[in-house]
């Protein structure tokens, strides 16, 4: 993934956006900062659709600021970052005019925040991005010492890395794919899944979710939730559209709809 932060005109106030280019499709991830230190949003795009979710900036780390730095993103190896990572060949011993930076993704867990940035930033890292390990955590404003910190840290929720990659897979396969788009299923047969709608009371069932895991919204009474066979539930509307324009399979359990199973 290739990845830039620039200056961003979606708000009503000043702010700055870290946005993140797949290389391979017009998809891109924004992490907006907004002035207060403990508000940002993640704005997931591509041509035809956006979705905006909650992220938080670590207390601890360089906010980020100015027009911004054109960088890419990798994966922790181990993923949590609790211990030494590779160094990072391609980020050690750039000069700090650089407009090139590298950065993160890390898992929350094991260690503390402020131990995962570190080794993060003595592997050559410019940012880390951590995400939630849990499906319904809230976000955290991260906390630690900032001695000796110089480089930047935002917390986001696991569903917005399972979105961001669950849309980057599909970008890739319309680009790689001769220019065909990735399997989906006719309207008749998704209109054949079950459906129901919503109460609030229905929270308290064993495998009743809150929130739909493709818009990241809550549930409210009266709305249209569609099951899949794997009993993942959705809005109907979201779920409909996945299945008929990205794919068959469940996005939070990528069972195939098409398996039979």
């Amino acid at each position: 993934m290739k990845c830039c932060r620039r200056s961003s005109s979606s708000f009503s106030k000043p702010c700055t956006a870290t946005t993140f280019f797949v290389s391979y499709s017009s998809f891109l991830l924004a992490l907006s900062s907004l002035l207060r230190p403990s508000a940002a949003l993640v704005n997931l795009r591509a041509k035809s659709f956006s979705f905006t979710f909650l992220d938080a900036p670590a207390r601890f780390a360089v906010p980020v600021r100015g027009s911004g730095v054109c960088g890419a993103l990798h994966t922790a190896d181990p993923i949590d970052a609790c211990s030494t990572l590779p160094s990072n060949r391609t980020a050690v011993g750039r000069g700090g005019g650089s407009a090139h930076s590298d950065f993160i993704l890390i898992v929350r867990g094991v260690c503390s925040f402020e131990n995962k940035v570190r080794i993060a930033q003595d592997a050559g890292y410019q940012a880390a991005i951590i995400y939630d390990d849990q499906e319904k955590g809230s976000l955290y404003s991260m906390i630690g010492d900032s001695t000796g910190i110089y480089i930047h840290a935002v917390f986001v929720s696991k569903m917005a890395v399972l979105a961001a990659f669950l849309f980057a897979r599909n970008c890739r396969l319309l680009r790689h794919g001769a220019h065909k788009r990735p399997p989906s299923m006719n309207r008749q047969a998704v209109e054949l899944l079950p459906s129901f709608t919503f109460k609030s009371s229905y929270v308290n069932s064993k495998r009743m979710a809150e929130t739909c895991a493709i818009c990241l919204e809550d549930y409210r009474d009266g709305e249209r939730l569609r099951v899949l066979p794997c009993l993942h539930d959705f809005h109907a509307v979201c779920v409909d559209s996945w299945l008929t324009k990205w794919g068959t399979f469940c996005p939070i359990c990528k069972h195939e709809m098409s398996s039979g199973e």
